[in-house]
């Protein structure tokens, strides 16, 4: 075994038509099992859909996990309404499939139920790969995780972490456009929705946000973080604002100061370098 850091990740089907994410999560969590060498644990609805030899715990529904956040029956109609307020958010993935706001809700819950299970969560997003450097498409060369990289690189980098706090996350720069600072840039919030949020919460923000592509969670972390969640989504929620649970997530790294490393850091550690290079050309 590479690592005893528990592997943790998701795949729920039906909830965005834009793309094959049958093929996109199966052929990525398959392949980052057996790459890692690793018991993977996958949250889903649609476990004869994965790999067998993954450790797939049925979830037939987000409900409950999206209720444990925000516990009101006519939260898709709120959610959609609050995206409304910006013409750009049209076009966004959560106003045009209703159903995949409830993905975003619920990853920390589930994030927290398998961190207090197996006594930690490193929970890798199957697609970290794929978004970050092929523009959510699958590409048709021989792409996926690297075993060695993994073992050489992320692993050991993860448990220095790991040994260092709590929870560490993976992020990405927090972008100032001086004359674009109020156009919803963040899962239908701006900078400046962003800023006020912070204000509101008490907290100064940094340039940075919160990539939930690679995230973990102790067992000794995990009621508080969720009871922060919830407090923090109720705020974004009462204010008028909108997002998805890497905007509450952002103002609780601003909070608490949760050491990571950027998305292509990550990425770099998990692949092939030659992969990397054929992907930028």
């Amino acid at each position: 075994m590479i690592s005893e850091l528990p592997l943790v990740s998701g795949a729920f089907f039906g909830l965005r038509h834009d793309r094959d994410s049958y093929s996109y999560y199966s052929k990525l969590l398959a392949n980052l099992a057996e790459q890692s060498g690793q018991r993977l644990t996958v949250f889903t609805n649609e476990p004869d859909r994965l790999d067998p030899g993954l450790n797939c715990l049925h979830v037939p529904s987000l409900e409950p996990y999206v209720r444990s956040v925000w516990d009101v029956d006519d939260w898709k109609v709120r959610y959609h309404k609050a995206l409304e307020r910006h013409k750009r958010n049209l076009t966004s993935a959560q106003y045009l499939y209703p159903d995949l706001p409830a993905m975003y809700l619920a990853k920390v819950p589930l994030m927290c139920e398998a961190a207090k299970t197996h006594g930690a969560c490193l929970w890798i997003d199957a697609g970290l790969l794929f978004s970050t450097h092929f523009d959510h498409k699958v590409p048709n060369h021989d792409v996926g995780y690297h075993a060695e990289s993994l073992r050489g690189r992320f692993f050991p980098a993860a448990q220095n972490l790991a040994d260092l706090s709590h929870v560490f996350v993976s992020h990405f720069t927090r972008k100032y456009k001086l004359f674009r600072n109020s156009v919803p840039r963040f899962h239908g919030s701006s900078h400046r929705d962003m800023d006020a949020y912070a204000a509101k919460l008490g907290l100064v923000p940094d340039m940075t946000y919160v990539a939930a592509g690679v995230f973990y969670v102790h067992a000794s972390a995990a009621d508080s973080l969720l009871n922060e969640f919830r407090d923090a989504w109720r705020v974004l929620i009462d204010m008028g604002g909108i997002g998805t649970e890497e905007n509450v997530l952002s103002a609780l790294r601003w909070r608490h100061g949760w050491p990571g490393l950027g998305v292509n850091e990550w990425v770099e550690q998990m692949v092939d370098p030659r992969i990397l290079a054929y992907s930028r050309g």
